[in-house]
């Protein structure tokens, strides 16, 4: 197979080493994979702020080319308004024809099997390789570091969010659940919600709700701002904008919890007096600064909420593990599972306690459409995936049945999950103060229990009757040590 990763060339959201963290530390490992099994040829398509990656590439086996911000300033403006045009299928055909013509002067001649495109759109792409599956690659169900959950990828014939297969076919795709796949949910959800998570969650529901009088709480993860994965699926500018808008018309028996992805600082509403406002200005409004404390607190927390809104977070698809309903704020691959599209009838649709089950459409997400990180980059499975994906579109095309075959039986899958799984929640977010104070106080408190440890360890040694008889054969095989002790108890009489 020959194989063209394209990853977004545009510095995004002026942080020129953003991509560089998924070349080393995800995509890398894929194309080692490929490069370890041979008859394989790999090509990474990249921005000039990755260009620092070619060494490591170079070593793998790996041809690349660069494509500098001086030229991606000649088709577009910025990446914000360059993003969205591939995303949402607007750019001009003198567009599409640039930058159709600058890729093609940068693959000197490469023609590939498949073109893996990490999370962005790639039309002019499609076009110019109509005889190529395209793959959309970005984190599904489980985002990277969600843990307890391991990290779990799609690979998706279509697009992504309100483009991609999950959005169009998901339902359909996932049909009745099997006998097998309620076993399987059963024991994920024994495995996750209640061994780990229910029990290590740094809440309680009473803490969120605070003394406020509200009936219901509802989880708001906080995505983005100035990124095509919000201001492409949604009504929305800014995470501020969803913030008030939600509290707006949630009604005051909703308590709106809203956490922020603590990697994002310059989105972060708790600033320049926001929360003061806030508070003063919604009562339901439900923040607590500690949420900045833990990695991914969103899932701490889902064991006291009610329901989760969103625009595209997978936040909203772990709300399926825990059969509590998801509200689509936006366009995007939640729809197609939404309960509702309106906060405004929430309230309403809780008092009915009408939940629809969505169990069918979750199995379908762990053992067909999301692939595990364990099979995506640490081992040779990789490359049955792809093959298998690549024979299927040759056949077919893209039809409800692209995702037929699993790529594992349901229980090894299962298996592979119960590995992964880490119980090592919550983990502090170091990056903040507060964060490193809890790590901080986490490794004094095992050092304690290490002193403690070995100090009852010695009482033990010091009583027992082997050590008293160590010493009476240390003294008598030594006759000057047993000289001295000697002196020193008859100078003590």
């Amino acid at each position: 197979m020959k194989i063209l990763f394209y990853v977004e060339p545009w510095i995004e959201k002026n942080h020129p080493s953003w991509k560089t963290g998924w070349i080393t530390g995800v995509l890398l490992d894929m194309a080692h994979q490929l490069n370890h099994a041979g008859g394989h040829s790999v090509f990474f398509l990249m921005g000039d702020a990755q260009d620092e990656c070619e060494p490591e590439l170079q070593k793998a086996g790996c041809t690349s080319a660069i494509i500098s911000q001086t030229e991606l300033r000649q088709i577009h403006n910025d990446y914000l308004q360059a993003s969205l045009e591939w995303h949402q299928g607007t750019y001009k055909p003198e567009t599409m024809a640039a930058m159709q013509s600058l890729v093609r002067k940068k693959l000197n001649g490469f023609e590939p099997d498949i073109i893996m495109s990490f999370i962005m759109a790639v039309p002019f792409l499609r076009d110019m390789f109509p005889g190529a599956l395209t793959l959309v690659q970005e984190t599904a169900i489980f985002a990277y570091g969600a843990k307890p959950y391991p990290t779990t990828w799609y690979f998706d014939p279509m697009g992504s969010f309100q483009n991609s297969f999950f959005r169009k076919y998901g339902v359909e795709a996932a049909g009745e659940l099997p006998e097998e796949g309620r076993k399987f949910l059963a024991l994920f959800r024994k495995k996750f919600l209640d061994r780990i998570l229910r029990k290590k969650t740094p809440y309680t529901r009473a803490q969120l709700i605070g003394g406020r009088k509200v009936d219901y709480l509802l989880l708001l993860p906080l995505q983005q701002g100035q990124y095509f994965l919000l201001n492409g699926c949604s009504r929305y500018a800014a995470p501020w904008d969803i913030v008030c808008d939600v509290l707006d018309r949630a009604g005051p028996r909703i308590g709106v919890v809203v956490t922020e992805h603590v990697h994002w600082h310059e989105d972060s509403i708790a600033r320049h007096n926001a929360l003061t406002y806030l508070r003063r200005r919604y009562p339901n409004f439900i923040y607590l600064e500690d949420f900045a404390c833990w990695e991914n607190v969103s899932h701490l927390l889902l064991p006291h909420i009610d329901a989760v809104a969103s625009v595209s977070s997978t936040v909203a698809l772990n709300a399926l593990l825990w059969q509590k309903p998801v509200v689509a704020l936006g366009d995007s691959q939640l729809n197609g599972v939404a309960d509702l599209a309106d906060i405004e009838q929430l309230a309403g649709y809780l008092d009915a306690k009408r939940y629809r089950h969505k169990d069918n459409v979750l199995y379908f997400l762990l053992t067909r459409y999301a692939f595990m990180d364990e099979y995506v980059r640490k081992s040779q499975r990789l490359i049955g995936i792809l093959q298998t994906l690549l024979d299927t579109w040759r056949k077919a095309g893209v039809t409800k049945d692209f995702y037929a075959q699993t790529y594992d039986t349901p229980w090894r899958l299962l298996k592979a999950y119960f590995r992964a799984a880490d119980a090592n929640v919550p983990k502090p977010y170091v990056d903040s103060v507060q964060g490193r104070i809890l790590e901080l106080e986490k490794h004094i408190d095992a050092q304690h229990h290490q002193i403690l440890g070995l100090e009852e360890r010695i009482r033990y040694i010091y009583a027992s009757d082997i050590w008293k008889a160590g010493k009476v054969m240390f003294y008598l095989t030594r006759p000057r040590e047993l000289l001295g002790f000697l002196m020193r108890r008859l100078k003590r009489l």
